[in-house]
């Protein structure tokens, strides 16, 4: 459909299987394989094995927008929040909810672990998202820091659409695992 609008077979279309700081990853890649000379070909070929490895995990500050959007029922908004659960997304073709944590300072250290768990490959950014809160997300940097993991200029706050999902108080980290 892509190729119809544009009017050329020579167009290429690359499903990231991720959103924000994921995409942004992939195409921070796609810029660098052309300033290399790749083709457009190339340049697929590599994203669609890279797409593979990209990891994004995510804490929501409240459960409200997941109230307010349908994605959970009043009793369990009022029941997290009064226990103040904050989940912890991981988005790779879906959106799934691999945990949750009672606060953020438990939801930020397991981000940390899951970093430990799949480092992420140095050849890459590792990026700090967050939403409305600079602040929030300058924590995280500096706790994922401070596990030992290069962090230097990966603070990027997330967009409209986005962070309109997420709502107020989100933080998270996206990287290209290193390879197994």
């Amino acid at each position: 459909m892509v190729q119809q609008m544009v009017g050329s077979d020579d167009c290429y279309v690359v499903d990231s299987l991720n959103a924000t700081a994921g995409q942004r990853l992939l195409v921070e890649c796609a810029v660098r394989l052309r300033d290399e000379g790749k083709t457009a070909a190339q340049i697929v070929a590599e994203l669609e094995q890279l797409r593979e490895r990209v990891v994004l995990y995510a804490v929501f500050g409240s459960l409200e927008n997941l109230y307010h959007g349908g994605r959970i029922s009043q009793a369990a908004y009022t029941v997290g929040t009064l226990a103040n659960i904050k989940p912890i997304i991981q988005v790779h073709g879906r959106v799934t909810v691999p945990a949750k944590a009672m606060g953020l300072r438990k939801a930020m250290d397991h981000l940390c672990r899951q970093l430990r768990d799949c480092p992420p490959d140095p050849q890459y950014p590792l990026h700090i998202m967050y939403t409305d809160d600079k602040e929030l997300g300058q924590t995280l940097a500096e706790r994922v820091c401070a596990a030992g993991f290069a962090c230097e200029d990966t603070l990027k706050q997330v967009g409209a659409a986005i962070g309109t999902h997420a709502g107020s108080g989100c933080t998270g980290v996206a990287y290209i695992a290193a390879k197994e």
